[in-house]
């Protein structure tokens, strides 16, 4: 074995300079405490003596006060507060009299719960609902279970009758709601009683799937998933073309609302999931329903049946999560009906619409709405308004749609309104009691029209468009020349017009004939109106705002320039079924507008036009 050579060792590196003396210290910044000086060494005596420590302050004596005397915000007759679930609040019972117009109830726990109110109630008129806790009266708490007639005596012998109370859960005034229906005649008196328990189990249940994300049966042994469902898929049959059945469906949580074509064979597909996922007695109640394929040939009498017994069974199917028994495949046989109604492939773009905070609170009052409407009893109420509307047509089917709609929307605010209020407030602290109101009733508008106007749509625009045929022949004349012409034919005056041509006005009202419920095609009528004040706005710095008669004509051009084919048809339309509650605000103003528009575009000279001459100036 060879030595192998042993380097030469390195040379030590050379040494480094003395490194620089360390700066002096900086003084304290102002407005910091300097720090305490180290204790002084024995070479170097101290020069002065360490400054004593700064004072800490006290908070100020008005500050701790409020900390201590605070309390929830007061709400009285005259200022009715609106206060989310789980918020303390008190209460004023403003009034003479013994009668306070409470009713309370014990819990299994010892907590005193708001059980009814009777009219006229004084607890009703300060904002108390049924369902709140009472915590106390005075601002004296009391005791876990002392029991009811402790409480109400302590109540009766407060001389201001000021009570402390936790919002609970707003339940469904099941009464009220049963009652305005009995009144309107939708509703039998043993319709009414089975309406009691379907109604309470359904809200249990929707409670359940917004709050936890899973659906728990009554006597806590089954527990559904339900975090990945949609909660209210609302789907009608409405056209059979080609041996295919187009079935329309709305997702109320995203509100996005779309057509897909199904042959008969894949509806007999659900059939077949349902019998073996569903429960056997749960699968033989539907099975039913399910129609009979022709053998030989079809009339338009039978096709139109099959098409409403199909939709029946798939609604039924649809609801079994809020109303039917729930088992261990009752979320798989949801995710079933999903993907039948082509729901996954959609489903990047539903959650997309579900981010829209301009509109999620509305939407979620809608999917309270939903599935409401899905219990038998208001399912049965539903059906059979549909049927008493399908032997009308024309200007007599759009009539009765329009009383049916009013009077389904007022009898759900009336009877349900606190529990769509409760589901909005679960998601926001901030909220006016006029804003909540508009907002839920728009909710339940929205639903409403998607369970009486669509399965009627197709029926109403056969007959409407037959009878305003001849005056859609002229308004399109009408609209094809003036199309073609400068802003100032149409009345538009030099200092108003428009360099972009109300492009983005134009573009907002084209896309109107994309949507089938009237309220969202109203909401693109609204939108539209109002962008012209901003194009404006953007368009004219510092010039004055446009006034109404000089509105109309730009909005005639923006109609003009939209191109909508059927333009009678939609403002007679939206004219009918506009909410009553709204025609005396801006939605109605643009509603008369538009219709003071068509109205003009249908008086519109051709010869005129062509001329170039205003037609607006006599």
């Amino acid at each position: 074995m060879k030595d192998e050579p042993v380097p030469p060792p390195r040379s030590s590196p050379p040494a480094l300079p003395q490194a620089r003396a360390p700066p002096p210290a900086l003084p304290p910044a102002v407005g910091l405490r300097p720090e305490a000086p180290k204790a002084p060494s024995a070479a170097l005596p101290a020069t002065r003596p360490a400054p004593p420590p700064l004072p800490t302050p006290d908070p100020p004596v008005d500050l701790v006060e409020r900390l201590v005397v605070a309390e929830p915000p007061l709400s009285t007759a005259q200022k009715v507060l609106v206060v989310a679930e789980g918020g303390t609040f008190r209460a004023r019972l403003d009034g003479d009299g013994p009668n306070l117009g409470l009713t309370l109830k014990a819990t299994r726990d010892g907590r005193a719960l708001v059980q009814a109110l009777p009219a006229p109630s004084r607890a009703r008129a300060a904002g108390i609902r049924i369902g709140d806790e009472v915590l106390g009266v005075d601002g004296a708490a009391f005791e876990r279970g002392v029991g009811l007639r402790h409480v109400a005596a302590r109540i009766k012998a407060s001389s201001t009758k000021v009570l402390s109370l936790r919002r609970g859960f707003a339940p469904v005034d099941v009464e009220v709601l049963a009652a305005v229906l009995r009144r309107r005649g939708a509703l039998s008196e043993d319709g009414a009683a089975a309406l009691m328990g379907e109604v309470a189990e359904v809200c249990r249940r929707a409670a359940l799937w917004d709050e936890r994300g899973e659906v728990v049966s009554d006597l806590d042994d089954v527990s559904v998933d339900v975090v990945e469902r949609r909660p209210a898929l609302c789907c009608r049959v409405v056209d059979y073309d080609a041996e295919a059945y187009a079935v329309w469906t709305l997702d109320a949580r995203s509100g996005a609302e779309w057509r897909v074509r199904r042959s008969f064979a894949r509806f007999r597909e659900v059939r077949t999931i349902v019998k073996r996922l569903a429960p056997r007695d749960v699968y033989e109640d539907l099975d039913r329903t399910f129609p009979d394929e022709a053998a030989f040939y079809d009339t338009v009498s039978s096709i139109q049946e099959r098409c409403r017994a199909l939709e029946n069974y798939l609604r039924s199917c649809l609801s079994l999560l809020l109303t039917g028994p729930l088992h261990n495949n009752a979320g798989r046989l949801h995710a079933a009906l999903e993907d039948f109604l082509d729901v996954p492939a959609r489903l990047a773009s539903l959650e997309l619409l579900e981010r829209n905070p301009d509109a999620h609170l509305r939407r979620a009052a809608q999917v309270a709405a939903h599935q409401v409407l899905a219990t038998p009893s208001l399912d049965g109420v539903v059906s059979t308004i549909v049927a008493a509307c399908r032997g009308k047509e024309g200007h007599d089917l759009l009539g009765a749609m329009a009383t049916a709609i009013d009077g389904l929307q007022a009898a759900l605010v009336e009877g349900c309104g606190p529990f769509f209020e409760g589901v909005v407030m679960r998601r926001t602290r901030k909220m006016g009691l006029e804003e909540l109101d508009l907002l839920v009733r728009a909710a339940v508008r929205r639903q409403v029209e998607a369970e009486v106007f669509v399965p009627l749509s197709s029926v109403l625009d056969e007959s409407l468009r037959r009878d305003l045929a001849e005056e859609e022949t002229m308004l399109r004349a009408s609209c094809a020349a003036a199309r073609l012409k400068t802003q100032a034919a149409l009345g538009i005056a030099p200092e108003h017009a428009s360099p972009s041509k109300w492009e983005a006005a134009v573009y907002r009202l084209a896309t109107v004939g994309s949507y089938t419920l009237p309220c969202d095609r109203l909401d693109v009528l609204l939108a539209a109106a109002r962008e012209i004040p901003v194009i404006f706005a953007a368009e004219h710095k510092g010039e004055e705002v446009l006034g109404g008669d000089d509105f109309l004509p730009i909005f005639v051009y923006v109609v003009v320039q939209a191109g909508i084919p059927d333009l009678r048809y939609l403002q007679t339309l939206l004219s009918a079924l506009c909410d009553p509650d709204k025609r005396l605000s801006e939605t109605g103003y643009y509603v008369a507008t538009f219709e003071a528009a068509v109205a003009h575009i249908r008086e519109l000279p051709l010869a005129r036009v062509l001329e170039e001459e205003n037609p607006f100036v006599v």
